[in-house]
């Protein structure tokens, strides 16, 4: 399925149509905020299954709800014939090898970022597709974020330039709960995969060309072209004050700077003009991604901008600035 931003903000979509069996693959703060998702938007979804040893996910959840769902230690306790589509939330370690298993059974997968730690594992998942004929999605929230969209309709990308500010705080709190780091894996890596949909949502599918980086465990700035519009990334984990996330954009007799910065409104100032967005990236943003990602019938050469297929240039970014 190609997701499509002319419908957004996607009010009409039929999200009471999905009736599936998912999988859930982790316990901790994601799969948390993944699952809730789910039940909040997906009222008809038959059951979903989460492999996990955290039973108290699903300690706040109405009677109604925990009827819908098994939890398990395991994958081999599970039935994987019955599973059409699952979600691999787990350490970011074990990505590759569960996603591995699970495509093998012919399963359509959303994996969070990182996918995988090793360029060589991407490739064995992206043959695996192929040869399964499944979709590997690789999650990418800002794809699907409609202020974007909008922004889409100012950029003339004629010597176009994007600056982004990246920046987090040592402890911060995200959709409620508090995030803590993945310290095997360095900031600028991370923020990569973010920076990633948001130029896809902006320009469509371009070649990228390296140009250069910094790389530090918590901090890293990193220049490359996007097509033919240059990509400035300065980010950072380590700070001590608020949340920053903006971008600044130098187009054709427009300066366009956005602060997403705050989950609940996004600021677009186009030439010091001011426009405040009312936006909950949680309730929406994730929404979109999942009904995108479920609705995913079968393997098409049409594929959407999130699936693993897509993702060479990525990788060809993440193997320069390693």
């Amino acid at each position: 399925m190609t997701f499509d931003h002319k419908n957004i903000p996607l009010i009409n979509l039929k999200f009471k149509k999905i009736k599936k069996n998912v999988l859930v693959v982790g316990g901790g703060r994601w799969a948390n905020i993944i699952l809730n998702e789910l039940i909040l938007n997906f009222k008809n979804i038959k059951t979903i299954f989460i492999i996990t040893k955290n039973k108290n996910i699903i300690k706040k959840l109405p009677t109604e709800i925990v009827k819908k769902i098994s939890i398990q230690s395991n994958l081999n306790n599970i039935n994987l014939k019955q599973i059409t589509h699952a979600i691999i939330v787990n350490k970011n370690s074990d990505h590759f090898l569960t996603a591995k298993k699970i495509i093998k059974h012919k399963i359509n997968i959303l994996v969070e970022k990182p996918l995988v730690y090793k360029i060589k594992e991407y490739e064995i998942l992206k043959k695996l597709s192929y040869k399964k004929r499944k979709l590997i999605h690789v999650s990418t929230p800002f794809f699907f974020a409609y202020y974007f969209f909008y922004i889409k309709k100012l950029i003339n990308t004629d010597n176009a330039e994007l600056t982004f500010e990246w920046h987090d705080p040592k402890n911060d709190r995200r959709h409620g709960i508090l995030k803590k780091y993945d310290k095997s894996l360095n900031y600028l890596e991370d923020t990569v995969y973010h920076i990633y949909g948001i130029l896809n949502c902006l320009f469509g599918k371009k070649k990228i060309t390296y140009v250069s980086s910094k790389n530090f465990k918590d901090h890293g700035n990193l220049i490359f072209r996007y097509g033919e519009v240059k990509i400035n990334l300065n980010c950072s984990r380590n700070q001590n004050k608020k949340r920053i996330r903006k971008i600044r954009i130098n187009s054709i007799n427009k300066i366009i700077k956005v602060n997403y910065s705050d989950d609940e409104k996004v600021i677009l100032t186009l030439n010091r003009k001011k426009k405040n967005i009312i936006f909950n990236f949680c309730q929406k943003t994730l929404k979109y991604q999942l009904f995108n990602f479920l609705n995913t019938k079968k393997y098409s050469k049409n594929y959407c901008l999130n699936d693993i297929r897509n993702f060479d240039n990525l990788f060809y970014l993440i193997k320069n600035i390693r």
